[in-house]
């Protein structure tokens, strides 16, 4: 038993990561034109406008998809389908509830989030996204509950139709801004909307695949404990809220260094706000290679949450320690090489730059 829940851990594992790759590498394709229509100042603006939108979005809805994986695979581990469906319509409408606040919020004060970025050219890029923060809210729900089945199917399609409409709409519509003539700051808005556009067409698709995960249920009368609204919300909670917390903070980080930057780049070189958002833009560029290793690390992390809850609430110590001891090893495998790749990287841009200077007696 324990070697096939590390095959199933893997296999969810190995879905995802794949998942991941394929996002990763259609993200890249998007930026490449998304970039050249926007221009340094234009890709500035969109950074700014994304940073702040990863960090409401991960106070939203990090914790949420892997507290409801964890929850729904113990209790359908001790044969409760009653509980498990009882964890999902508690779920549904709380976390419709705070990304209809996240949403609002985004929305009527995205002038003054704008401001505390010091680049207020962010502002209507903002509230395009506004609305990609109340459709996560929904669609981390029903990715937890997948994945608390250990089917990561529904995850990893939903990641791809997501980032293929992101793709396509974002440049369509930066195209189409930028045949009209419009601010960098607007075109960066019309391709940030790809966002918003790819996660609502997500929705339906998982509606489909909740429906079909419920046709294999049965209820029976042993499987029918129930539990009050405010008992299962604070499990929700207890468990969500702790990773939230630890998930949030490189968002944090990336928030408070975007504006510092922005904030000196103006202060200190004395550049207006536009000149300013064009350096930025520059510096941003070299981002996409960094975010590269974490796309691969994080399903995993995510496949294992249900199987180890799993093997726990059967009681079987030794299988959740296997299957913990496995995704150490996988995590080791690809962050090792990713380190190594980075630096040697990182030497050989240092070893262009030296020639480059030699050659032109100017600083790379």
């Amino acid at each position: 038993m324990q070697e096939l829940k590390k095959q199933n851990f893997l296999k969810g594992a190995a879905i995802l990561a794949a998942a991941s790759i394929f996002v990763k590498i259609v993200g890249a394709i998007y930026k490449i034109p998304v970039y050249s229509i926007l221009g340094a100042e234009g890709t500035g603006v969109f950074q700014v406008t994304y940073n702040i939108y990863t960090l409401i979005l991960t106070i939203s809805t990090a914790g949420i998809p892997v507290a409801l994986s964890r929850l729904v695979s113990a209790a359908a581990a001790r044969g409760n389908t009653g509980l498990v469906k009882r964890y999902f319509s508690v779920a549904l409408p709380s976390f419709i509830l705070i990304g209809l606040v996240a949403m609002a919020l985004m929305y009527l004060y995205s002038d003054g989030l704008a401001r505390l970025m010091n680049n207020s050219l962010a502002a209507p890029g903002i509230r395009v996204l506004a609305p990609a923060v109340f459709f996560v809210c929904i669609i981390s729900v029903y990715r937890g509950y997948a994945q608390g089945f250990e089917n990561m199917i529904p995850t990893a399609i939903s990641q791809v139709v997501e980032v293929v409409c992101k793709a396509a709409f974002g440049i369509a519509a930066a195209m189409w801004l930028l045949r009209l003539h419009n601010e960098p700051h607007i075109v960066s808005a019309g391709a940030i909307m790809g966002v918003t556009i790819g996660l609502g067409l997500c929705i339906p698709l998982l509606i489909w695949y909740k429906r079909k995960l419920d046709r294999g249920l049965s209820i029976t009368s042993e499987q029918t404990e129930q539990r009050g609204k405010l008992s299962v919300f604070g499990s929700l909670m207890k468990v969500s809220i702790p990773i939230t917390i630890s998930a949030s903070f490189m968002s944090i980080m990336t928030v408070i260094d975007t504006s510092i930057v922005n904030g000196r780049l103006q202060s200190a070189l004395l550049l207006t706000e536009r000149e300013a958002s064009e350096q930025f833009g520059i510096y941003s560029y070299g981002l996409t290679i960094y975010n590269l290793p974490p796309a691969l690390i994080v399903p995993l992390a995510v496949s294992i949450i249900p199987a180890i809850s799993a093997a726990l609430a059967r009681e079987r110590k030794d299988e959740s320690g296997g299957i913990m001891k496995s995704s150490i090893k996988l995590h080791n495998m690809l962050a090792m090489p990713a380190c190594a790749g980075i630096m040697c990287l990182r030497r050989l841009y240092w070893r262009y730059c030296m020639k480059s200077r030699g050659r032109s007696r100017r600083p790379c």
